[in-house]
């Protein structure tokens, strides 16, 4: 018996991810990312955006820092670009979270919409 995997449609992934561990509120790290097309469609432009989180889970009570434009990608094509992310200064210092989530708007229908968030963390230290 053999299984074969075919992917339809578009599917965007947030693959990888770097940006200073550490900040101090009311500063503007840069972050740079990579989102990736694994489906076997075209993705049409999309957006990735960036929240700061007090914990892992991208929800409602996440503020949005940046979002960074994506081009359109063929199936298997990358790209990669920076983004500043200003750190409000009112943030309480401690243990953050940056989520990058590609297709930030939910503007494409994709094979798989559960790969589109990726997680770092980030000390933050309060203003001077």
């Amino acid at each position: 018996r053999i299984t074969v995997s075919v992917r339809i449609g578009p599917d965007l992934v947030a693959t990888g991810s770097s940006a200073a561990s550490s900040a101090v509120a009311g500063t503007s790290p840069i972050a740079t990312q990579t989102t990736r097309n694994d489906g076997g469609d075209t993705a049409a432009v999309s957006v990735t955006s960036f929240y700061l989180s007090s914990n892992v889970t991208l929800d409602a009570g996440d503020m949005l820092l940046a979002v960074r434009p994506v081009p359109s990608l063929g199936a298997g094509a990358s790209n990669t670009g920076s983004v500043t992310l200003p750190i409000p200064a009112p943030t309480t210092a401690g243990t953050w979270y940056l989520i990058a989530r590609v297709d930030g708007n939910d503007a494409i229908a994709e094979a798989l919409e559960s790969n589109n968030t990726l997680v770092r963390s980030i000390t933050i230290a309060a203003a001077p």
